[in-house]
């Protein structure tokens, strides 16, 4: 037996069947519509495959809606995806059982970015016009002093570099790749007030201890190792005077997929900054006045350092 409650504002009836024992089974309903029924009501009415059944359940489906066809490319893409998380799941236990550097060993990247097409000048890399502006006005500039002497590691082609050369007193360039530093040269036609070195990865050799005011770095860190981060950081600790700063692009999180980005975290990057005895002034992935603009994109954050 069954009672029934009719919604008017629907007009439709489901009956839901309460088990009290196992010989007996009591209905209750509830009209579909009713705020007071759930889906957690309705869900004992069908029944759920689990495993290789829900599996197959789906690709005859898929193969019915779709086609042959459709179906097949579709498996080998699933399968080439599964693939590549497989490899890639390999290559960073390989790494960090035998602490490979990968793609992040200095001179390999010296080589990429040697033979890289700057023919955009790395603005390929900038979310538009727009963002860049505004990460000039509320990051470069809100923490970059007037009269200061700039270092800029890893400035490509100059992306930031012409913004970085007007402010600046005096401006060092250090970067791996020889190339990288002819674009810039060229692009500031300068070598009165800028130095262009070139750095073998881990340190800064060309420049003086407590010579610099403000560096800094874009997509950069992001490539880089823990070990060549860790001695990075405690050079910026050599280079910089009392009071400078250092403004620093890196990952916030390990990413997903990708061979080229770090996987280094923000709590492993501050944690190697203290240790550099580098004191944390600010991080942040976003800004703007209702914080429109970000580098969360790719699960980055800019950590501002101070030497105190």
């Amino acid at each position: 037996m069954s009672h029934t409650v009719r919604n008017l504002s629907t007009a439709q009836v489901v009956a839901i069947p309460s088990r009290r024992s196992a010989g007996s089974a009591i209905f209750h309903t509830r009209a579909v519509g009713d705020e007071r029924a759930s889906a957690a009501d309705v869900s004992g009415l069908v029944p759920r495959a689990s495993g290789i059944g829900l599996a197959a359940r789906r690709a005859r489906l898929l193969w019915k809606r779709n086609g042959m066809r459709w179906f097949i490319v579709f498996g080998l893409w699933a399968a080439q995806s599964r693939l590549l998380r497989f490899l890639s799941d390999r290559l960073r236990k390989m790494e960090r059982e035998r602490d490979l550097a990968g793609f992040f060993e200095p001179t390999i990247a010296a080589q990429i970015w040697q033979d890289y097409d700057w023919e955009h000048g790395g603005e390929e890399w900038s979310v538009s016009a727009e963002w860049r502006q505004s990460l000039v006005e509320n990051v470069i500039d809100e923490w970059l002093p007037p009269r200061a002497a700039v270092l800029e590691i890893g400035p490509g082609a100059g992306r930031w570099t012409g913004h970085l050369h007007e402010r600046a007193e005096r401006l060092a360039l250090v970067d791996v790749a020889p190339r990288c530093l002819a674009l810039c040269q060229s692009r500031l036609d300068d070598t009165e007030k800028t130095a262009y070195c070139l750095g073998n990865g881990p340190d800064l050799s060309p420049l003086e201890d407590e010579s610099i005011d403000f560096a800094w770095s874009f997509d950069v860190f992001v490539h880089l190792t823990g070990a060549v981060t860790a001695s990075y950081l405690r050079e910026l600790r050599r280079v910089l005077r009392t009071g400078g700063r250092a403004v620093i692009h890196h990952n916030a999180c390990v990413p997903a997929r990708g061979r080229w980005r770090s996987k280094l975290t923000a709590p492993d990057f501050t944690h190697l900054a203290c240790r550099a005895d580098l004191s944390v002034a600010d991080q942040l992935d976003s800004w703007g006045s209702e914080r429109e603009f970000d580098v969360r994109f790719h699960n980055a954050v800019i950590t501002v350092l101070e030497k105190r």
